[in-house]
């Protein structure tokens, strides 16, 4: 699919979700009700947004790149290289990134991505 339709598709969805709400809230629905329809609505527009986007799996940015650089860093100064290399699949460009995200390397991929979620 490509991105411009994603796009639509998702701008649709919200628009047409806000129209709902809009139309229960002039409707005289009770705040309570407005809720428990926008609840659901918000969880599945930003779960579309989610499954189209890149990267498709969670954390996939943080553990091909900084937590490998990270991971790199303790590994020794050839490993350092070989992620800084002109093959890289991820954002450590710089030395001093894989040294500040070393300490996360210490920790289990998944567990270093929700620290990393929770810090930012």
């Amino acid at each position: 699919m490509s991105n411009f339709i994603q796009l639509v598709l998702h701008l649709s969805a919200v628009a047409l979700a806000i129209g709902a709400l809009h139309a229960m809230r002039a409707a005289g629905q009770s705040h309570q009700r407005i809720l428990m329809v926008a609840w659901p609505l918000t969880l599945a527009i930003g779960s579309f947004g989610f499954m189209v986007s890149e990267p498709r799996w969670i954390f996939a940015d943080f553990i091909m790149g900084y937590y490998r650089g990270g991971e790199a860093v303790l590994q020794g100064p050839a490993a350092l290289g070989a992620v800084l290399g002109p093959d890289i699949h991820g954002f450590v460009n710089l030395p001093i990134l894989a040294y500040l995200f070393c300490p996360f390397s210490l920790l289990p991929p998944m567990i270093a991505g929700y620290v990393w979620l929770a810090l930012g």
